[in-house]
């Protein structure tokens, strides 16, 4: 896989929005709806039937940077170009190809995989 060049002129920089912001602009009706869910049982790991794969850990920030003159996430830009290059059959080939690169001096952030052993075995995609 080849990698991205990071722009040397470019500032990296993460992006945050504070919850808070959520609260002060949600509608009523919005503020019950999020309520309810904050209520709602978690099912645990592996009892679910959705995959989640995302550009960090819940703890860490999510990097932007400029690559090749054009801003994009540094995992946006690494997935990306791992399925182009790479040319993965499963989510889990192109999340192993995404931490090839990932986490980096330049964007220390871990991609995660949330899916159990045969959610990582599906097809990208499909």
């Amino acid at each position: 896989m080849s990698r991205s060049p990071i722009d040397k002129d470019q500032t990296r920089k993460v992006r945050f929005l504070n919850p808070a912001y959520y609260a002060e602009n949600a509608s009523p009706d919005r503020v019950k709806r999020l309520r309810a869910l904050e209520r709602a049982p978690v099912r645990g790991r592996g009892r679910t039937s959705a995959l989640l794969i995302s550009g960090c850990d819940d703890f860490e920030s999510s990097w932007d940077s400029s690559f090749n003159g054009r801003p994009n996430g540094a995992f946006t830009r690494i997935a990306l170009d791992a399925l182009r290059d790479g040319k993965p059959e499963s989510y889990g080939a192109w999340h192993k190809l995404i931490r090839a690169s990932l986490p980096s001096s330049a964007h220390p952030q871990k991609p995660n995989l949330l899916a159990t052993a045969s959610q990582k075995k599906w097809p990208i995609f499909e």
